[in-house]
């Protein structure tokens, strides 16, 4: 970490904002000549007429410039963003700034998701309406799906800047747990309305009050909005100013105050004598004339040696005496005082101070000078953005120009708040002990916003508050954080002066609190500086700035707690528990109902389930999903017993899913709270609970104590969260459980799952040319999809290998898109492409081929990486692989494709013609094996259809996002072919042999992707004998009483088809070959209503009907479909191959048995 708090400040203390006169004569000693001068005018605006022109004409819209700076966020591929920008999406009229009802009615959020190896996150891109005319902020957030927000981080950018300029932060801030970030736009600067900026005070400091009004009430009036109570707000420069005023008119709701190199808290004594004093000293011209890239390859010689080392990593406790120190060097009587020195002035140029003045804004120079525009902004841009790469400098230099044209409105509150050369009229030095000190009375969240300009004067709603009392209440401080870059031209020492202030506002203030108070004081100040960086520190240093201000976020989580587990499972990604409860579960009850009543909001959601099949389907579903650990709670030894084959399906299909069980009490004659107190204590006491599933789990373990509770939690989910992820099991007897400890808290950073491992140099180098020189390259796959990352990477990888083919296997996932012409489809083991290849990379595969039915060719060169490439839980495996490396599918991809680009042998071998002709060849191959695919999608002569035609009408029928459980058994290849699944996470097979699974499943997933905001539709295709395995009594009963609707496909085919496909493979002319079902037991003629019971288990509640010919399945699946959006389950049970000996219904379709419903 860069960062320091200083080694000694003494330096930094005695610096002042620096003068533009001293850069102005600097370089006027510089200039040799005149031709020189013209030289270094051309320098000062390197964008050339031409150029400039050709973006003048182009007008860029704001929004599509936003959208290509947020394009640069790591991982986020699609970035959202929304198109209104104060009129109609996009207007040509870069000016017109104006908002009209039905504009904002076009204004719809935008919402993107992004899986990546911090993620999975959500991003959205909004524009908030507030009270008034013309009055709205541009949004843009992120948050971590399947975790519950408890802090919500606000961040504002400085004078005429944008949202946009905060790239560089996003993906990194939003790594931390249980944070949302949001980034605004303030009122009339950035996308945000622009609406006419007015003051109408008449005195000095009622325009001031006025001016700063203008933005923070627009900012309270957003919070209450998003009914956020409480928040951490990070402003720079101006921003920093406004989030310092912020707190003072509105306390009460900030948790920590963070300023980047803030604008206004030294003072300036003819910043304050006068309506528009010039300053004796500044540096705002340094904004405009300093090369970033020599700002950021340079170190301040008045840096102490101490802060030259690589950083303070020690969280910077020694900010306070420092600051102090730094303070006593005479900054603070330079910094407060309130009588005007006699120095002499040092008045900036006329013409700047005439036009400050006359309030004409620099922007406004932009607008008039037209064409010329763009050229002028490249003065700005090609030094504040020169140590960026070209493609990056040259998207935030459109995007500052796309804003700076727009029409003038908050940029003019800037003469009212400064004075020329950045002073403020008002310093913070003088009112920045207030903040954390502020006195709240009842009233204070019933605010009216002010009539500026044209905002109307409307009650603010009503926000909750988080001391309803009639008392007046003081607040108790909060954390203040000033960050500066080393080179920042900004008055560092008004920092330090700062923290002095504020530390000397604590002070007093614990002279008068009561020992109660006093311990809940959270008052403290530091100062902070960045290495290599200047004003603009989230930009220039934006590594160390995010990894510093993580550290404040995590340190603010520290500070405020959580719930002693509950706390640890919500960081930990759990957010549900599946319950299944029992007379083990007293502690559990009683923490339940006091965790829900005392953390609204931030206690994991309990979801009841009858079945504990049905519960630990349920988090597995969810689980695969996100990637992303549940919970799940059973009772003792039976209820162990009853997750059945679930347990099976989350080990196989790798779900990280962490199981809790009672066991029966170890006293019995009272020695301890909750000895035994009833007589199945006795009977549900077994020698090794543990065992009952042990042999399926990652982890077993006792809890023996709660004095380590977490720990030995802690412990499990580490096992469930690294590759290859499963379940994980605990038990834990009443005594334990009832134990009374003193809260603790663990440092969640410290208890996280195994990093992905990556290959040895030499195994990529082995396996890239075995790829690239291969005739017939091919890759098996079958869990690699879990991460959505992965299967991007591996279609790279086939796009930059031509003729490199991809076979799925179903483990569970979605591996690779079927639309893609590498695509050989999903197939369990037997394939001619396996047969035929000379080169196998088998990735994340448990079952890669059959050998007896078929296997490679002898000299077919094998390579095999795997999270568990042994398959430590299988005791029979083998593979002829040359090697085998344990590794992350994600990260090997990724090493392979960048070896093969960067490796010149490699590459140009490439680029020769064969590979364009693999290519097409390919595609010709993918697009027939299409076209048969579709032939089989044909209905009967008599009317009747098949699975294909079944599964080709769903794909057509459902939502082009659906997600797709799927437990089909021998028909899940068909399913696979007609439903082709394209997009990551849109088919989750069951992965085990547990058959039962996609019920709860299906379940699971559409809860979290509800949890996640996306709220995708879910289609569950099932087998008629599997339907019955998921125990859809307890299934529907779920869906109904939580509100999760999913849509249920049976493929009703009489009963189990898998027993007569093994004994055709075994026993190919047996007796049992020319057996009926019937005479096999295999045939359930004549079925159950299947669909009856569904319905029967939701009260009647969700939509149920049958299908048996094409014409019914026509009518029928539509109106599934729509229940489903409208927000029932759906459950059609569809009769392949015709009606005989199946359940039909009745209804006003037909009547009878042959009836349908309607």
């Amino acid at each position: 970490m860069s960062a320091t708090t200083s080694g000694s400040e003494d330096d930094y203390a005695s610096r002042s904002q620096q003068s533009p006169l001293a850069s102005q004569r600097d370089r006027k000693a510089n200039t040799p000549s005149e031709v020189n001068r013209t030289a270094r005018f051309k320098g000062y605006f390197p964008l050339g007429y031409k150029d400039g022109f050709s973006q003048w004409w182009a007008n860029v819209p704001a929004a599509a410039a936003e959208h290509t700076v947020l394009s640069y966020i790591p991982f986020l591929q699609k970035p959202p963003t929304h198109t209104q920008t104060g009129s109609a999406p996009p207007s040509t009229n870069g000016t017109d700034m104006a908002i009209s009802d039905s504009d904002l009615k076009k204004a719809a959020p935008v919402t993107s998701n992004s899986d990546d190896p911090y993620g999975p996150r959500r991003w959205n891109s909004n524009l908030v309406r507030l009270n008034g005319k013309n009055r709205a902020l541009n949004e843009f957030s992120v948050e971590r799906t399947g975790e519950k927000v408890d802090q919500n981080l606000v961040m504002l950018h400085g004078y005429g800047a944008g949202l946009g300029f905060f790239y560089k932060n996003f993906e990194g801030l939003s790594r931390v747990h249980g944070w949302k970030i949001y980034a605004l736009d303030l009122l009339g600067m950035g996308r945000s309305s622009r609406p006419p900026f007015r003051v109408h005070a008449k005195d000095r400091q009622g325009s001031i009050t006025e001016a700063e009004n203008w933005f923070i009430d627009a900012l309270e009036e957003w919070r209450i909005k998003k009914k956020l109570d409480k928040f951490t707000l990070m402003g720079h420069s101006l921003g920093g100013y406004m989030a310092v005023a912020y707190a003072l008119k509105y306390p009460g709701h900030l948790n920590k105050l963070i300023l980047a190199s803030p604008v206004g808290i030294p003072e300036d004594p003819y910043a304050m004598s006068a309506a528009m004093p010039d300053p004796n000293d500044s540096s705002l011209a340094n904004e405009f004339s300093q090369d970033q890239d020599q700002t950021m390859n340079s170190s301040n010689p008045n840096l102490p040696p101490s802060a030259k080392t690589a950083g303070d990593n020690n969280n910077f406790l020694n900010a306070r005496s420092k600051a102090a120190a730094a303070a006593s060097k005479g900054t603070e009587s330079k910094a407060s005082s309130t009588e005007p020195p006699t120095a002499p002035r040092k008045p900036l140029p006329k013409w700047l101070t005439y036009l400050w003045d006359a309030n004409i804004s620099p922007f406004s120079l932009v607008r008039w000078a037209g064409p010329l525009g763009p050229r002028f902004v490249s003065g700005w841009t090609s030094r504040r953005f020169s140590h960026l790469p070209p493609e990056e400098a040259t998207a935030l230099h459109t995007y500052s120009y796309s804003l700076f044209k727009q029409r003038g409105s908050g940029e003019y509150a800037l003469a009212y708040i400064l004075a020329p050369g950045a002073f403020a009229r008002s310093p913070l030095i003088r009112r920045i002990n207030g903040v954390g000190r502020q006195m709240i009375s009842a009233e204070a969240t019933n605010v009216s916003t002010p009539s500026i300009g044209s905002a109307t004067s409307q009650p603010l709603p009503q926000a909750p508050s988080p001391k309803p009392t009639n008392e007046a209440h003081r607040e108790l401080g909060i954390p203040v954080v000033l960050m500066y870059g080393e080179n920042d031209w900004m008055d560092i020492s008004g920092g330090y002066a700062a923290a002095k202030k504020l530390e000397a506002e604590k002070e007093k203030a614990l002279a008068s609190m009561t020992d109660e108070e006093r311990k809940r004081d959270r008052g403290s100040a530091k100062v902070l500086v960045v290495k290599k960086a200047g004003h603009h520190v989230y930009l220039d240093g934006w590594e160390e700035f995010n990894e510093v201000v993580s550290e404040e976020m995590r340190a603010l989580q520290k500070e405020l707690g959580g719930g002693v587990v509950n706390g640890d499972k919500g960081r930990a990604g759990i957010t549900h528990c599946f319950v299944n409860l029992g007379s083990d579960h007293p502690s559990i009850l009683e923490a339940i109902v006091k965790g829900q009543n005392e953390k609204r909001g931030q206690f994991p959601r309990i979801i009841t389930c009858p079945n504990e099949m049905v519960a630990l389907s349920m988090a597995d579903g969810y689980a695969r999903l996100t990637s992303k650990p549940q919970c799940v709670i059973v009772h003792v030894d039976v209820g162990t017993q009853g997750l059945g084959a679930a347990v099976h399906n989350a080990s196989c299909g790798r779900a990280p899913v962490l199981i809790f069980a009672g066991l029966s009490p170890y006293t019995c004659e009272g020695e301890l709270r909750g000895s035994r107190t009833e007589y199945i204590h006795w009977i549900q006491d077994v020698p090794d609970q543990k065992q009952i599933v042990a042999q399926y789990c990652r982890y077993t373990g006792e809890i023996k104590t709660g004095k380590n509770v977490k720990q030995i939690v802690n412990r499990a989910l580490q096992f469930a969260t690294s590759a290859p992820c499963g379940p994980v099991y605990l038990c834990g007897a009443r005594e334990p459980m009832e134990e009374e400890i003193e809260s603790y808290e663990l440092d969640q950073s410290h208890w996280r799952g195994v990093e992905a491992a990556a290959l040895p140099e030499d195994a990529v180098r082995k396996i890239a040319e075995a790829l690239v020189t291969a005739k017939e390259p091919l890759i098996i796959t079958g869990y690699c999809g879990r991460n959505h990352a992965a299967v991007r990477e591996l279609v790279k990888l086939t796009e930059t290998i031509k003729g490199l083919r991809v076979l799925d296997t179903g483990g569970s996932d979605m591996c690779f898109p079927a639309d893609h012409p590498a695509s050989l489809g999903l197939r369990y083991g037997v394939d001619d492409s396996i047969k035929t290849a000379d080169v196998i990379l088998v990735a994340d595969c448990d079952v890669p081929w059959i050998p007896t039915q078929c296997k490679p060719r002898k000299e077919a060169r094998i390579f095999h990486i795997d999270a568990d490439p042994i398959k430590s839980q299988m005791p029979v495996f083998y593979i002829a692989a040359e090697a085998r490396w344990k590794v992350d599918a994600y990260t090997v991809f990724k090493q392979l494709r960048d070896h093969v680009e960067k490796e010149p042998i490699l590459s140009k071998q490439l680029s020769e013609p064969t590979f364009e002709e693999r290519w097409n060849l390919m595609k010709k191959n993918h697009e027939k094996r299409f076209q048969a695919i579709a032939e089989l999608a044909k209905p009967s002569s008599d009317g009747n259809y098949n699975t294909s035609y079944l599964c080709a009408a769903i794909r057509k029928a459902v939502p082009k996002d659906t997600l797709f459980a799927i437990e089909a058994v021998t028909n899940t290849v068909l399913v696979a072919d007609q439903i082709q699944p394209h997009f990551p996470g849109s088919w989750i097979n069951c992965g085990g042999g547990g058959l039962g699974w996609s019920g709860g499943g299906a379940l699971g997933i559409k809860l979290a992707t509800d949890v996640s905001g996306d709220k995708k539709f879910v289609c569950q295709i099932v087998g008629d004998g599997t339907f019955l395995f998921s125990v859809p009594g307890s299934v529907y009963w779920i869906s109904q009483r939580y509100n999760i609707p999913i849509l249920t496909i049976i493929l009703n085919n009489k009963g189990w088809n898998a027993p007569r496909k093994s004994l055709l493979l075994v026993h190919p002319s047996g007796a049992g070959s020319k057996a009926t079902n019937e005479e096999l037991n295999i045939s359930f003629a004549p079925t159950p209503d299947y669909a009856g019971i569904a319905k029967a288990a939701s009260g009647g509640e969700i939509w149920a009907e049958h299908a048996s010919t094409v014409e019914e399945l026509g009518k029928l699946l539509p109106r599934a479909v729509e229940a489903v959006l409208g927000g029932r389950s759906a459950v059609l049970d569809a009769h392949l191959d015709g009606s005989g000996g199946k359940f039909r219904g009745g209804g006003p379709g037909g009547g009878g048995k042959d009836g349908i419903g309607g």
